[in-house]
């Protein structure tokens, strides 16, 4: 499941004058932004009425994202609850395999044996006609050295169990015979996924990234993944408490997005455009409105022609922006 993130946008020193910084206030209204204010340059006109668009579609695209998120939030808590009882059907099996090729309970037999492929079985089962199927918990290993610790039933079908590879833990869930179905998928040191999978390309969930796991740590991503990667409504959360809700395809951010921090930070872009624009609210009650880029941080940061706008909604900065910083100043009229 790929999670991929953003890289950090470069900061350019400058003598021009910086975007103020601080925690952001509540949003003013769109009408706010100067997009007819006769002090507007011209050439910034588009910019600015795409930030407005931008916002008004960012705000409009959380709204209608939130029974989405819920529903993956429901789907994580089923996983990990799933998870859970695997983990509990795993030591079970380990007991059962440890009993069943014990040479004081007997010898090795329908419990302790052999599999096709170069496998071997090694628990509870159940002797009908013949036939010894696994049934009950156990432990099957595969001739790569991969393994399922857990439950089967009636005819050695795992439903319950965890899935090993090279010793390493990479799943505990519910299972229909080796399709997974609701559990935990370990997928790698930092990263694991709690999801329901609808089909075997489809998983509902969320992906909690691990504190210190680099630029992306603290980090938990809900959503919908497809053939591994976030697509659709998502919400990402940081441990600083900042909260992003956006439109995502393949892996990356491709549409609204609505970014709220502890404090009442907000910021709003479409990403769908290229170049991108968007919306920034400061706790002075200035506002910035135009292009904008990602900023690496769960948000966006000013890049291209925009203009910035005090608490009074007068003009007191215009033109181009790059990382924040006016690098081409349309004086004010």
């Amino acid at each position: 499941v790929a999670v991929p993130g953003p890289a950090a946008a470069a900061s350019e020193p400058s003598p021009a004058p910086a975007m103020p910084t601080g925690e952001i206030a509540g949003a003013p209204p769109v009408e706010a932004m100067p997009s007819m204010d006769p002090a507007l340059d011209p050439r910034l006109a588009d910019a600015v009425a795409r930030a407005v668009r931008a916002d008004a579609a960012a705000t409009a695209f959380a709204e209608a994202a939130s029974g989405d998120i819920a529903r993956a939030r429901a789907a994580a808590v089923e996983a990990e609850a799933a998870a859970r009882e695997a983990e509990s059907a795993a030591a079970k099996a380990r007991a059962a395999a440890r009993r069943a090729c014990s040479g004081r309970a007997r010898p090795p037999g329908p419990g302790c044996s052999d599999t096709e492929g170069g496998g071997h079985y090694a628990g509870q089962a159940i002797c009908k006609a013949g036939q010894c199927p696994a049934e009950g918990f156990g432990v099957q290993t595969y001739a790569d050295g991969s393994s399922r610790e857990g439950r089967a039933t009636a005819g050695g079908h795992l439903t319950l169990a965890c899935e090993y590879v090279a010793g390493t833990r990479v799943y505990c869930g519910t299972l229909d015979d080796a399709v997974r179905i609701a559990g935990l998928t370990y997928l790698d040191a930092a990263r694991t996924q709690a999801a329901v999978w609808t089909d075997t390309e489809t998983a509902v969930g969320q992906v909690a990234v691990a504190a210190g796991a680099g630029e992306l740590g603290g980090r938990t991503y809900t959503g919908i993944w497809r053939r591994g990667y976030l697509t659709g409504a998502a919400e990402v959360t940081t441990a600083d408490g900042r909260t992003q809700i956006a439109a995502w395809t393949d892996g990356a951010l491709s549409g609204a997005a609505l970014t709220l921090a502890s404090g009442g930070e907000r910021q709003t872009a479409d990403f769908a455009a290229a170049p991108p624009a968007g919306r920034i609210a400061f706790a002075s009650g200035a506002v910035y409105g135009g292009e904008v880029k990602d900023d690496g941080r769960l948000g966006v940061v000013a890049e291209g022609p925009g203009v910035l706008t005090g608490a009074d909604g007068r003009i007191e900065r215009q033109g181009v922006w790059r990382d924040g910083v006016l690098i081409e100043d349309f004086a004010a009229r």
